[in-house]
């Protein structure tokens, strides 16, 4: 009987005589054609895992069937074991691969944490300098600096610096000496080659030129003035030159005029001289006035371009002007020279505009003369004699004769063919951090042809240690440009023309700090630092650094010796124990008490500093070592030819260019401080300190001239309804009193003090940004430099632009509240609410000329106080608090 299990199960091999092969192969077909479940089908157990993904080919089949077991009849015995165990076999070696490859990932892993874990830690700033392959620090940086410009170092051609130095201030004055004025390019386009060819010769270096056309600048060619009687017969004609010199007497932007009068002696030429000539039946209407400049603290606070347009108040027809020479008492070795000298200036002031109508309304002659030549037309004045008239004065105003006239002649080139050019050369090198950028500058022009150009001679040496560091591999973090300025004597006309070219000043790159190195960077021994509050921790710290010589003339000056020291000095000083060297720091200690002018208007009103200060809200520094009388072996004449080389060296001023090669040294270490900083570095707490004292002397100032008048005047709503001022004012007392200055007042000093004690923090925190990307992580706090760098570039964005927030801006409508004319240009050149310039006015009296450098603060608010005009009083009030508010903001 058959066996059930039997019946149902398919005959996978039919015919005994079958080769393997053919008996495999129909057990697959049988399999393949039955209709029972994949649980019952027999190929399905053995070969599942194959069906889904890799169906064995014939190879795999055939190599299985000749291992397969048979019995004597041929069939095949043990199929099912067999088949199982082969796949068996299969599935292991296919695990063996992928083990191995897990193994391998793994070991891979392994290797890689290892690693990490012996990484070591690292700063946020070293992985910077790793990345950009910056291999000096900042203390090398600067140590090599120091060391290539050092007194005396020599060059690879045996050239030191002082020999540098020498050589391009002898090459300079041959230079200037080609043309008899150097006021624009072309003027001297030699000059302004051989400036170019010396920037190009640093290959570090990317050096361009700009020109720009002006129409308004004339060209001096000659002057005439001569004493005559009557019957117009010359009775002295003035020579108009000094010895040797082939430069007219003039005052740059003056024109052709010719007159011929009276003449009269009024001092020194301001408002309460005319007032008491007239009170003495003098009249100056239609008359010729010869006016002096004096020396020292008798000095008035007046520019020639001021003097001219009261002298034009007053109806005069020409202008003539000498510098008194001092007296003996004021100068032991009394230099007959300087009664040759010819002082000359320019009727341009920075921040006019190109069609200055009040320059264009001086339709007189007038120019400066020498005491020597004009001696003999003051001769023919009476000298005082009555108790009570002109008895202050050097001469009576009028001369002996009523016959005697003068006969005054100017001649300028009006340029009418084609405009005068002005030319700068910028030299850049590049930074690697592009968030803004140091620039250093130094005017070209001159009014002489003797001029030696010092300030480029110093910039040319700083240019040249920059390449030797180059060189060596350094790169610096920020870039550098180098500015040779053209026209800085005529109102600052280069720089004015830069800031307006889009070719040469990008507006989107903030300028972190602008040096000026004065055109006549060395006429004395007294260091003088004008400079931004923010900047004032850096000028003293790498002041320590410079040396000055003991046996130098200019330290022995000071009459300095180590005993003079206090103990606490001694342990600040480096050099204290040096027997050869001191400080810069400790010269400078000595001479004022490492005084900064912060007064950053008047005062520098003749740099370009004032552009980038006042203009652009840009954070400056002016240098020079200037004229002492009282110290120095000479006196320095500006603009005149006798400021010369000769006078530099033969004089002893810097005969040995030690005082130049500190300016190299100073001015190339403020640069690498300035540059090498991560976080920008400036400090704010000085700054709005300084602001709060040029707040309260502005406002006690104004006390003694409004008293108490205006504390309970009130203020009308609709000034200040929508204004910050009166928006933070606490108005739960009594909300409906209305406002008065007083309050204003109130208000405006909350905010000064919360801005005083916010400025500690903000550098607190700066200082804290800076020390962290100094501050080593393992690499699994990685993520912690990542937040560090994101305070470095917003703390170094917040600094870039933090002074443009004390900016008018018309935007803002800044200029409509102020009720300035709106005529589609109503923007102010100079838009600073800190500083500015005084005021003038040609009836001011001379008081209102004292401490002008006081009165350029605050300029707009205090003007407003001083001429009692409550509206724009409150008007300024108003917009200084939304500026100063803003700075506040930006801070927190």
């Amino acid at each position: 009987m058959a066996d059930p299990a039997a019946a149902s199960t398919p005959l996978l091999i039919s015919r005994s005589d079958a080769s393997p092969s053919e008996r495999l192969s129909s057990r697959i077909d049988s399999n393949t054609n039955t209709n029972s479940n994949d649980d019952s089908n027999e190929f399905s157990v053995y070969y599942g895992s194959q069906i889904d993904g890799d169906v064995p080919n014939g190879n795999d089949f055939e190599d299985l069937d000749t291992q397969s077991k048979y019995d004597d009849e041929g069939n095949r015995i043990e199929d099912d074991d067999f088949v199982e165990d082969s796949l068996y076999e299969r599935s292991k070696r296919k695990f063996s691969k992928a083990r191995f490859w897990w193994f391998c990932s793994l070991g891979l892993v392994f290797i890689v944490i290892f690693n990490l874990s012996f990484l070591p830690r690292t700063s946020l700033s070293r992985d910077f300098r790793r990345w950009y392959n910056l291999h000096l620090t900042k203390a090398d940086i600067k140590r090599d600096f120091l060391i290539l410009t050092g007194i005396s170092r020599s060059d690879k051609d045996g050239v030191s610096g002082e020999e540098s130095l020498n050589f391009s201030l002898g090459n300079f004055t041959k230079l200037s000496a080609q043309s008899p004025v150097n006021l624009c390019a072309n003027d001297n386009y030699e000059l302004v080659r051989y400036v170019e060819s010396r920037f190009k010769q640093f290959p570090s270096f990317n050096t361009k030129t700009y020109n720009y056309d002006f129409t308004d600048l004339t060209n001096p060619l000659d002057a005439s003035l001569k004493l005559m009687d009557d019957k117009s017969s010359v009775l002295y004609d003035a020579n108009l030159y000094e010895d040797k010199f082939k430069t007219p007497a003039y005052y740059s932007g003056g024109n052709s005029h010719s007159t011929q009068a009276q003449y009269l002696f009024v001092n020194e030429g301001k408002k309460e001289d005319y007032d008491y000539l007239i009170k003495n039946k003098f009249d100056p209407t239609g008359k010729i006035v010869i006016l002096k400049k004096t020396w020292g603290k008798s000095r008035i606070n007046l520019s020639i371009r001021e003097r001219a347009l009261i002298a034009k108040s007053y109806g005069v027809s020409g202008l003539i002007m000498y510098k008194e020479p001092p007296r003996k008492n004021d100068k032991d070795s009394f230099d007959k020279k300087l009664e040759h000298s010819i002082e000359r200036d320019s009727l341009w002031e920075a921040g006019l505009s190109d069609d200055d109508s009040e320059v264009k309304d001086i339709d007189f002659p007038a120019i400066p003369v020498s005491y020597k030549n004009v001696l003999p037309i003051l001769n023919t004045l009476n000298r005082p004699t009555s108790p009570n008239s002109f008895e202050n004065w050097t001469y009576s105003p009028n001369p002996t004769s009523s016959s005697l006239f003068l006969k005054l002649e100017t001649s300028f080139d009006d340029n009418s063919d084609s405009p005068r050019k002005l030319t700068n050369i910028i030299s850049t090198v590049k930074g690697i951090l592009n968030d803004g950028e140091v620039v250093i500058g130094v005017s070209r022009d001159s009014f002489t042809s003797s001029n030696p150009l010092s300030g480029h001679a110093i910039m040319l040496e700083i240019m040249n240690g920059f390449q030797k560091l180059m060189k060596m591999g350094w790169k610096p973090l920020r870039p550098i440009k180098f500015v040779s300025w053209d026209g800085t004597h005529d109102g600052l006309l280069g720089s004015t023309h830069y800031f307006n070219d889009s070719n040469s000043f990008d507006k989107n790159l903030p300028v972190a700090a602008y040096i000026h190195i004065d055109g006549d960077a060395v006429t004395g021994s007294q260091f003088k630092v004008d400079g931004n509050p923010s900047l004032n921790h850096v000028l003293k710290d790498i002041a320590k650094y410079v040396s000055i010589p003991r046996e130098s003339t200019y330290f022995k000056s000071l009459a300095e010796d180590k005993s003079s020291y206090k103990e606490e000095e001694l342990i600040d000083d480096d050099f204290a124990y040096n027997t050869e060297s001191t400080s810069l720091y400790h010269y400078w200690k000595k001479q004022d008490n490492n005084s900064i002018n912060a007064y950053l208007g008047d005062s520098i009103k003749h740099s370009d500093a004032l552009n980038f200060q006042q203009h652009l809200g840009v954070p400056v520094v002016n240098l020079k070592f200037a004229n002492d009388p009282k110290r120095d072996t000479s006196i320095y004449i500006p603009n005149s030819n006798y400021y010369s080389y000769d006078w530099v060296v033969q004089r002893e001023i810097d005969n040995d260019m030690l005082l130049h090669g500190s300016l190299v040294r100073y001015v190339g270490l403020l640069t690498i401080s300035l540059v090498e900083h991560e976080i920008i570095d400036h400090r704010i707490f000085p700054y709005v300190k300084t602001i709060q004292e040029f707040y309260h002397k502005v406002m006690n100032d104004a006390s003694k001239v409004i008293g108490d008048m205006w504390q309970a005047r009130e203020v009308p709503l609709f000034m200040i309804n929508t204004a910050d001022i009166y928006v933070d004012m606490d108005p739960t007392p009594l909300p409906n009193k209305p406002i008065v200055f007083q309050d204003l007042v109130i208000q405006f000093n909350i905010l000064i003090d919360g801005l005083i004690d916010q400025s500690k923090v903000y550098d607190e925190f700066n200082r804290k940004v800076e020390k962290d990307l100094i501050k080593d992580y393992a690499w699994y706090h990685s993520y912690m430099k990542v937040k560090h760098y994101t305070q470095f570039k917003l703390a170094n964005y917040k600094l870039l632009r933090l002074e443009n927030e004390l900016l008018l801006s018309s935007k803002a409508g800044d200029y409509n509240y102020l009720s300035f004319k709106s005529d589609g240009n109503d923007e102010q050149w100079f838009k600073h609410i800190v500083y500015g310039l005084s005021k003038f006015s040609v009836n001011y009296k001379i008081s209102e000329f004292t401490n002008r450098d006081q009165k350029s603060v605050f300029t707009g608010m205090q003007n407003s106080l001083l001429d009692e005009n409550f509206d724009q009083s409150v008007r300024w009030l108003v917009i200084n608090y939304s500026k100063l508010k803003g700075l506040l903001k930006k801070m927190t």
